[in-house]
């Protein structure tokens, strides 16, 4: 190839030394026959085969129509008539539009149109050529852009919108729609599964890119499934609110029973606390006691309380009621005056005497 080039070249200039003879012997046509060759060719083969090649873009060039190399950023020739520019290719990162055509895609409970799914692709190592697995010759990602596949943008296209279909169609659409605004990455750990996320990859290594991630922004849903969805949010909120009317009930209670605790015992809320941390019979107590205590509690208000739960992860108020609770009932009362002995058994009470100064 090199010397077809290098024939050329020499051809050329021996035109333009023989119309210089042929000008210094004072040969007039033929000299300017021949400086007018020498002249159209170095236009054509000179100026006409210089190409620009812009930052981040690589020239693929073919020395008839074979492969011949590539060209980096900046001012390059190729020669007319011998070399041709098959493609130019950027090498930055490239958005590629997934299902511009709306298609409904089938969930497990139901179906929904994908929007805004986006792929962010680029050429895997442009520069330096690369072997997989199976493979012979190390190639660069530009060479198996062009040569490995036809168009490649298009068949990325096909081939992630059935990896993305497939993907979706083994989730709820729950799980499938974007917990915030800006939508999600596949690509990610908690997304698609590591070995399909991995395949996909290397399928794409294969035509000399990288992907980089895979965006779902938003998902168009059904009447129907808007209006079930609304209704389970519902039934979600009025859940919470149930856990919240507990909480306030526990809250509305704990006050009067610190100040009980506090009269009874001449403590503190802290200190009797920590009689209770103390004391593992005490703490079972609180289980079977605070639970039939506010059970009545949310009865006699009207509400549906039939179950309450206790264990080391509840909230603090109710913990704290629980506590306070349990610690009432078993913590003994406070008495005045002097206690009084018991008999001993078996022995009978005998009368007082009476003195002389009684009768």
């Amino acid at each position: 190839m090199k010397r077809i080039i290098w024939t050329i070249g020499i051809a050329i200039l021996i035109i333009g030394i023989a119309g210089l003879i042929c000008l210094a012997f004072a040969k007039w046509i033929s000299a300017i026959v021949c400086l007018g060759m020498f002249t159209v060719l170095v236009v054509v083969f000179g100026i006409g085969g210089l190409k620009r090649v812009h930052q981040e873009e690589r020239m693929v060039v073919e020395f008839f129509g074979r492969f011949y190399g590539i060209k980096k950023p900046g001012l390059v020739w190729v020669c007319p008539f011998v070399m041709s520019v098959r493609a130019i290719v950027p090498i930055w990162e490239q958005t590629l539009v997934l299902f511009e055509e709306p298609i409904k895609i089938d969930f497990k409970d139901g179906s929904a149109t994908p929007k805004g799914v986006m792929v962010f692709v680029r050429i895997k190592d442009p520069g330096t050529p690369y072997k997989l697995e199976g493979e012979t010759i190390e190639r660069t990602g530009i060479f198996r852009a062009i040569y490995y596949v036809d168009n490649w943008r298009k068949r990325i296209v096909e081939l992630l919108e059935n990896v993305v279909r497939s993907y979706l169609a083994t989730l709820t659409i729950d799980e499938a729609l974007p917990d915030k605004k800006g939508g999600y990455d596949l690509l990610t750990a908690d997304r698609m599964p590591e070995n399909e996320r991995e395949k996909t990859k290397e399928a794409l290594e294969m035509w000399g890119l990288k992907l980089e991630k895979i965006t779902v922004t938003d998902f168009d849903l059904s009447s129907e499934i808007v209006k079930a969805r609304g209704e389970v949010q519902e039934m979600k909120r009025a859940v919470e609110a149930a856990a919240l009317e507990k909480e306030a009930r526990a809250h509305q209670t704990i006050g009067a029973l610190i100040q009980m605790l506090a009269d009874a015992r001449g403590k503190t809320f802290k200190e009797i606390q920590e009689e209770v941390d103390k004391s593992r019979k005490l703490k079972k107590e609180i289980l079977r006691f605070s639970k039939e205590l506010i059970t009545r509690k949310m009865s006699i208000d009207g509400k549906c309380l039939t179950d309450v739960r206790v264990s080391g992860t509840e909230s603090d108020t109710l913990k704290s009621l629980l506590t306070l609770i349990a610690a009432f009932k078993q913590l003994p009362e406070k008495t005045t005056g002097k206690p009084q002995k018991k008999d001993k058994p078996g022995r009978q009470e005998q009368p007082e005497r009476q003195s002389p100064d009684d009768d």
